[in-house]
């Protein structure tokens, strides 16, 4: 979270004509329900038109930000946000939905590239210090156009790359696959 605010940051540095007007999100029991409160009590201080957006750093907080907006008849506001989750892609494409955009990676292949770095370092190989997995953002109007479900594992079908990645796949690999089948 402290790389995405850090990136935050400089995207607000960069772009002067966006204007935060609150920050809030706490990790809490309960996530959702006290980011929908919070949101909620911020959108009573700002009439419609005075908001343009909001921006959640994890999925959580815009999943609370989300039920606010509805809740409270604003969905004039847009939603954007990192990370994805079945629920998510399922709010997203709720008619009238104000969520627009996430920006994730596909969480399994977090999880293999992982597995990659470490099978890698203990058969010695040179493994780098710290790793930028290649974001993919998922569209609304893409996911609405889609005619059947969607959720997380079936996204592969509808954004290029997502799931993909050949990094840390060493030629051994391939040896060892074969051994263990």
């Amino acid at each position: 979270m402290e790389r995405r605010q850090a990136a935050y940051q400089t995207l607000l540095k960069q772009n002067p004509g966006i204007k935060e007007l609150e920050s809030i999100g706490a990790v809490s029991s309960d996530v959702q329900g006290d980011t929908a409160n919070k949101v909620g009590a911020i959108l009573a201080k700002y009439p419609k038109g005075k908001i343009d957006a909001i921006w959640g750093t994890w999925d959580a907080f815009s999943q609370g930000a989300y039920k606010a907006l509805k809740e409270n008849g604003r969905t004039e506001i847009k939603l954007y946000s990192i990370d994805i989750s079945n629920q998510d892609l399922q709010l997203m494409r709720e008619a009238g939905s104000p969520w627009k955009v996430s920006v994730a990676v596909d969480p399994k292949l977090i999880g293999a590239t992982n597995v990659r770095l470490i099978a890698n370092k203990i058969a010695g190989e040179p493994t780098p210090a710290t790793y930028d997995f290649k974001a993919a953002a998922i569209p609304q109007a893409l996911l609405a156009a889609q005619p059947g479900a969607v959720n997380v594992a079936s996204l592969g079908k509808i954004i290029p790359g997502w799931g993909q990645t050949e990094d840390f796949i060493a030629p051994w690999f391939a040896t060892l696959e074969a051994k263990n089948k």
